[in-house]
Parts: structure tokens; C-alpha cells; sequence
């Protein structure tokens, strides 16, 4: 059943319940006749009731035609939009909004403007903060180069980022790693701000894993191990045979 008819259907519904209770008929004797619950009824009879449409809800958005239009061709997002409706007066839901926003790209679809392009997953792009461009297989360098184009901020992460994995685990130089410091700071990028503010608090002991060759790295991994190896016997084994099964780890190791 379509829209049309189900809204149809429905106030066809709402005239027969106005014309029972017109005749003297209560709203369990209407709710018996068109099978249907007595509060819908009692909804259905209101004098300030008005069946609603769904085709003539999502039509009032063309009172904001023209700021949508303009946010699309923006390539704003829908939620973005929203927020800028509401503060312009609109009480409509976001679902609305997001139909009429499909709608619109779909009448303003035009094959002759659209150009191929790969489809890019977020997730192969997320990878360059671990792993060097290079070694990313899913993305191509021309495509990296197109991506720092149209947001330069990806690029300047990446930058930052190498340099930080440059100062810590190349150079070993921890006053190129002061100097990064300053300069991230200056970029103002709110993620960044944070990570900084916890290196800053720990300066000291991030200099000295700079400087220094030693690590408390063998001490870290066999604690893990140990707490690794208690979790999967919990409440199962005594101290004993967790020691036991420990020692034995670390004799195949």
C-alpha cells in the first residue's frame, strides 16, 4: 500500500468516526464499528485534530529551499544543515530532512557531471598514521596526493606525525623533540593539544626514553604476560599451578 493510499485510507477512517459521534455514538461503540482502539477514536474526534500527511511534511522544507540548496552544493552534511534550519526556525524531525535532502540530489542527479572516482575507505586512510604511504597497498600515491589537496589538514597530520616518529625512534634527538612540541602546538588541533599536554607531563621520562637506550619495555611485556595467563585461569586454578603454568610459558619461549 502506498503513502497516498494509507493517508487516504486513514481519513476515511477519521470522517466515519466524525459521523458516528455526530449521530450520538460513544467511543466504544465507534471503536466497535471500524475496528479500531477507542483512544484512537476519542485522538480521531478531537475538535483541533488534523490527520497529518508525510508527503505534506516533507513539502514545508521548501520554505528553506534555498539555504539547502545552497549547503548541498556546499557538500554540507545533513546534520550540519539541520542545526543551521533549527536556528532558523525549523520544527520539523531530521528523517525529513534527510528524505527531502535525498530527494533533491536524486532530481539533481546528472551522469555528465559525475566523474568516476574510487571509493576510499576510511580505514585505508587511518593506516598512514601507523604505517608509511608506501606500504599502504589499498591507496595509491596519486590518490594520497589528490586526498592532501582537498584537505590539507591530512596532510599536515601526516607530517606531524612523521616527524614526532622521526625525533622519538630515528634521530634520537630529544631537542628536535622540544622543537616538535613547540611547533604542534602552534597548529592548534585539538586532538593533538591533548596528546601534547600528556607528553608535557611526563616530559622528563619521554626525554629519557629518547636519550637513553634503556626501556622498561621486558619488564612491561612479562607483567602483560603474567596478567594475560591469569585472566584465562581465573578462578579456576590456585597460585601454584598459575606459577607453574608460567614458568612452563616461559621454558618453551
Amino acid at each position: 500500500m502506498s503513502k497516498i493510499q494509507n493517508y487516504n485510507n486513514k481519513l476515511e477512517i477519521v470522517e466515519q468516526a466524525k459521523a458516528f459521534n455526530a449521530k450520538g455514538y460513544n467511543f466504544i461503540q465507534i471503536a466497535k464499528v471500524l475496528n479500531i482502539d477507542y483512544r484512537t477514536v476519542k485522538k480521531y474526534i478531537a475538535p483541533n485534530f488534523v490527520l497529518k500527511n508525510s508527503r505534506n511534511r516533507i513539502s514545508n522544507l521548501k520554505f528553506y529551499d534555498a539555504i539547502i540548496t545552497s549547503n548541498i552544493n556546499k557538500g554540507i552534511t545533513v546534520a550540519s544543515i539541520f542545526r543551521i534550519l533549527v536556528k532558523k526556525g525549523y520544527t520539523g524531525s531530521y528523517s525529513n530532512l534527510k528524505s527531502y535532502c535525498r530527494r533533491f540530489k536524486d532530481n539533481n542527479y546528472n551522469p555528465d557531471k559525475i566523474v568516476t572516482k574510487n571509493k576510499i575507505e576510511i580505514k585505508n586512510v587511518i593506516k598512514f598514521l601507523y604505517h608509511p604511504i608506501e606500504e599502504i597497498k589499498e591507496i595509491s600515491l596519486k590518490i594520497f596526493d589528490n586526498i592532501f589537496k582537498e584537505y590539507p589538514i591530512i596532510e599536515t597530520i601526516y607530517t606531524v606525525i612523521k616527524e614526532f616518529k622521526s625525533a622519538l625512534f630515528i634521530t634520537k634527538n630529544s631537542s628536535h623533540f622540544i622543537e616538535w612540541l613547540t611547533k604542534v602546538k602552534d597548529l592548534h588541533i585539538s586532538e593533538l593539544d591533548s596528546f601534547v599536554i600528556g607528553l608535557e607531563r611526563d616530559l622528563p621520562a619521554v626525554i629519557n626514553a629518547i636519550n637513553e637506550k634503556y626501556s622498561n619495555g621486558l619488564a612491561e611485556g612479562t607483567v602483560n604476560k603474567i596478567k594475560f595467563i591469569k585472566r584465562i585461569m581465573y578462578g579456576r586454578c590456585k597460585f601454584d599451578t598459575l606459577r607453574n603454568k608460567i614458568l612452563i610459558a616461559e621454558k618453551y619461549n
